[in-house]
C-alpha cells in the first residue's frame, strides 16, 4: 500500500482481508505513505480487515556524496518512529529498507530491521565509488564483452557511418550491441573499450550496431565472431563509463540488458 487514496479505492471495490504490506516515504518522496498519516491507515486498514505484514522504505541519500550522514540518521528516525507505531497494532511485521549507500556510510544501524536490499553492492559495485569502505568486496564480479563481428579498412574519404566521413584512413571493426542496447551516445569519441589492456575508441553507435576504431596491427589480430572487446571490468572502469554519459553505475550496468547473442556478461 502505497497512498491513502489506494485504500479508499480498495473500500469503495469491497476488497477486504488481504495480507499487505506498507511503503513508506520517510524522505525520497518519490513512493509511499506520509508519516503523519500512519493512524489514518491503520484505521482504515482496520475498517477492511487488512493484516499488515511488512513495512518498507526507501532511503532518499541514494548515491550522493553531499548527503550528510545526520540527514540519513532523521530519515531512519522517521522510518522507526512508523515501524514502531505500527508494531503496537500489528507486532509481527516484517522490517526493510533498501539503499545500498547506506551500508556504505554506516550512518545508520542494521540491526532494528529485518532485511536489507543491498542493490549493486553485493556484487561487488560500491554505489558511491569516492567514499572506500570496508564492507566492499574486493572482487568485482562482472565483466562486459562483446563479439567483433565484422571489420574493415576504410580509405580516406569514405562513410563509417550515417552521413560520417572519414579524413584518413582507418581500421574499423563492428560490434553487435547500439544503443536500444544500453550503449549511449555520450561515449562516442571516447576511448572507452578495451582490447589486450589497450583503449579503443568508439567511433559511432547505431541502434544495434557500434564502430570501433583499431589500430593496423589489432586488425590484423582480430578475428570476426571470436575476439572480444571489454567495455568493463572493474570499478574505475564502471565509474568512468558512468561519469562520460553523466549518469549512475546502475543505470550503466542495468541498461546492457540486450538478448543479443554478441553480448557476453560473465
Amino acid at each position: 500500500i502505497t497512498s491513502i487514496e489506494q485504500l479508499i479505492h480498495y473500500k469503495k471495490n469491497s476488497i477486504s482481508k488481504l495480507k499487505i504490506c506498507i511503503k513508506l516515504n520517510t524522505g525520497l518522496n518519490r513512493f509511499g505513505i506520509g508519516c503523519n498519516d500512519i493512524d489514518e491507515i491503520l484505521k482504515k486498514c482496520f475498517e477492511l480487515d487488512f493484516d499488515i505484514v511488512g513495512v518498507y522504505t526507501h532511503m532518499a541519500n541514494s548515491t550522493s556524496n553531499d548527503v550528510l550522514s545526520t540527514d540519513t540518521e532523521d530519515q531512519y528516525g522517521r522510518y522507526m518512529i512508523c515501524v514502531n507505531q505500527i508494531k503496537e497494532k500489528f507486532p509481527n511485521i516484517e522490517t526493510h529498507y533498501s539503499d545500498s549507500s547506506v551500508l556504505v556510510k554506516g550512518s545508520i544501524r542494521v540491526k532494528d530491521v529485518s532485511s536489507i536490499r543491498t542493490g549493486m553492492f553485493i556484487l561487488g559495485m560500491d554505489p558511491i565509488p569516492s567514499i572506500s569502505n570496508k564492507f566492499s568486496n574486493p572482487y568485482f564480479v562482472l565483466s562486459f564483452n562483446m563479439v567483433v563481428l565484422d571489420k574493415h579498412a576504410i580509405k580516406c574519404g569514405e562513410f563509417y557511418g550515417y552521413e560520417k566521413r572519414t579524413r584518413r584512413d582507418i581500421y574499423t571493426c563492428t560490434i553487435g550491441i547500439g544503443y536500444c542496447d544500453g550503449m549511449k551516445k555520450a561515449w562516442v569519441g571516447n576511448d572507452l573499450v578495451s582490447f589486450e589492456s589497450n583503449n579503443l575508441k568508439i567511433l559511432d553507435i547505431s541502434m544495434n550496431t557500434s564502430i570501433i576504431e583499431v589500430s593496423k596491427r589489432q586488425f590484423k589480430q582480430i578475428q570476426c565472431m571470436q575476439t572480444k572487446l571489454n567495455l568493463f571490468s572493474n570499478q574505475k572502469e564502471l565509474n568512468e563509463l558512468a561519469v562520460v554519459a553523466n549518469t549512475s553505475i546502475e543505470d550503466i550496468v542495468s541498461g546492457l540488458n540486450s538478448i543479443n547473442n554478441s553480448i557476453r556478461y560473465d
